[in-house]
């Protein structure tokens, strides 16, 4: 910067009413020896300088082999279940509420899911045709139409 130029750069002196006020409050800083001072920015300096280790960072340390060994199970556990044993048709597995019974509400939660654009179970492919659309839907709300009428 030159002469010609103002300065806009912010004065980093403290208004002297405020000085006067933190000396009041607080009262005179405290002598610091300078061999102390060096010593402290010294250590300071070689704390920073350290590489941070990330155990330090974790809340729970704990080894990473445990981690990878529950991914590793919990791969297998979703892989290899027995999921045909006991396997329901595609009808029994339209109970998408849970609630035992395939029902209008089975079918609008169906609709729902196609709407928004979820990813449906493969069993839900009520026509076979390799996939689970607005086709299944009319199938199972015909379904369940028609269960309702037996019913009554």
């Amino acid at each position: 910067m030159n002469d010609t130029e103002p300065n806009n750069e912010p004065s980093l002196e403290l208004p002297p009413a405020l000085a006067r006020r933190l000396k009041d409050a607080y009262g005179r800083p405290p002598v610091i020896p300078a061999e102390l001072d060096a010593q402290l920015q010294g250590e300071a300096c070689e704390h920073l300088r350290r590489p941070q280790s990330t155990a330090s960072k974790r809340l729970l340390p704990f080894p990473r082999w445990l981690a990878a060994a529950a991914a590793l199970v919990a791969a297998a556990v979703v892989t290899w279940a027995p999921v045909g044993s006991g396997r329901k048709d595609g009808f029994q597995q339209a109970d998408l509420n849970g609630d035992g019974q395939i029902d209008v509400l089975d079918s609008y939660q169906f609709a729902r899911r196609l709407q928004h654009g979820d990813k449906l179970e493969p069993s839900l492919d009520l026509n076979g045709d390799g996939v689970v659309d607005a086709k299944d839907l009319e199938i199972l709300t015909a379904r369940v139409v028609q269960l309702g009428k037996q019913k009554g």
